[in-house]
């Protein structure tokens, strides 16, 4: 494997590489600025989850027709952004720990140097920060996460049209008819659910996720409080009542847990601010990760409903059928199923294989 990592500045970005089979470090530098990635990151967010602030608004991607809006902003980059992979050929798995904007770019869907996406050269697993690292490493675990027990919680927003889209996911962990402990709709609590990741091994999550510039440790997700599900516009509510369905940054920095794999589905918590520079996802995240987590899958933007239903069902079959594989291993054959068009011919465009990224212990 090779670990990767990148540092973006205000002139140019530098990524420095190391291999795992020897101990020269490798640097490249490319003249991509701050400036830049942090606009392709805003282009990619507005172009897959829409804009209704903008004027005129934009609406959501529809799922159906993604090559609808073109992506070439981010392919064009890719080459540049990627040179990194002339050092790291033949190896199987690259590890990256973006910096700054590029944590809000999906560096496995794009392009290499011969127009091959780096997903189909390499299997990708994300960390926070180098920093992070040792503390992840060093809590590996002797078992595997079937032989613990799995919970489910998931809570739709008032807005949504369809709630079941957030609240039925048990059955993606139903195992020989035997459902996993769920808590959904207005019992997901950020009690409730602090509870079930405290003791789980697998924890599997669907809601959506709120970033508060102003007070980092506030952002977190959104779940249900007091008999009503939250609003996916918390801004909009009062303090108290925000507070009050908010499971935040702060409250998860203060739990044990012993979980080998937490699940984030259809909350882009990392992308929602339109000024947002990568902090948010990668705090979010690395909050996780420090309270004992050993790996999260997380999505850097909005979900299509069935496209990610498949994607997460086809990586848990897996992981039934081959619980000793390597989870990066599981989680890049899902990635290359999906972008071949096993699932269905519109899934073959990044918007629907390359939202998740595997954040943490890759093993």
């Amino acid at each position: 494997m090779a670990l990767v990592s990148y540092f973006v500045g205000r002139d140019e970005t530098t990524c420095f590489i190391l291999r795992s089979d020897d101990e020269e470090l490798r640097v490249c530098r490319v003249s991509l600025t701050e400036a830049k990635l942090g606009a392709v990151a805003e282009r990619l967010r507005v172009t897959f989850n829409g804009d209704p602030e903008s004027f005129p608004p934009v609406a959501p991607l529809r799922g159906r027709h993604p090559h609808r809006r073109s992506i070439a902003f981010l392919d064009d980059i890719g080459p540049e952004l990627l040179s990194f992979t002339a050092h790291t050929a033949g190896l199987p798995l690259v590890y990256l720990a973006p910096h700054g904007p590029v944590h809000l770019l999906p560096l496995h869907a794009m392009p290499v140097a011969d127009q091959t996406r780096l997903v189909e050269v390499a299997a990708t697993v994300y960390c926070p920060s180098l920093s992070s690292l040792p503390a992840v490493l060093a809590r590996r675990q002797s078992d595997d996460a079937q032989q613990g027990e799995a919970f489910v919680a998931g809570v739709a927003a008032r807005e949504d049209l369809v709630p079941e889209n957030f609240e039925r996911d048990q059955d993606l962990l139903t195992v020989e008819g035997r459902p996993p402990r769920s808590v959904v709709g207005i019992d997901a609590t950020p009690s409730a659910v602090l509870a079930g990741i405290a003791n789980a091994r697998i924890a599997h999550l669907t809601c959506h996720g709120s970033v508060d510039r102003s007070a980092p440790l506030e952002s977190g997700l959104l779940l249900a409080h007091d008999g009503v599900r939250p609003s996916n516009e918390p801004r909009r509510s009062g303090l108290e009542q925000r507070r009050g369905h908010v499971l935040s940054v702060g409250e998860l920095a203060d739990i044990e847990t012993s979980l080998r794999l937490l699940v984030l589905r259809a909350c882009s918590a990392g992308s929602l601010a339109r000024e947002n520079s990568g902090d948010e996802f990668s705090g979010l995240v690395r909050t996780f990760l420090q309270s004992g987590v050993s790996a999260v899958i997380a999505p850097t933007w909005n979900v299509d409903q069935e496209s990610s239903r498949w994607f997460l069902a086809e990586l848990y079959d897996g992981w039934r059928v081959h619980p000793t594989m390597p989870l990066w291993l599981l989680f890049h054959r899902t990635q290359l199923r999906m972008l071949r068009g096993e699932a269905d011919p519109w899934t073959t465009h990044p918007y629907h294989w390359a939202p998740f990224v595997l954040v943490g212990d890759w093993r």
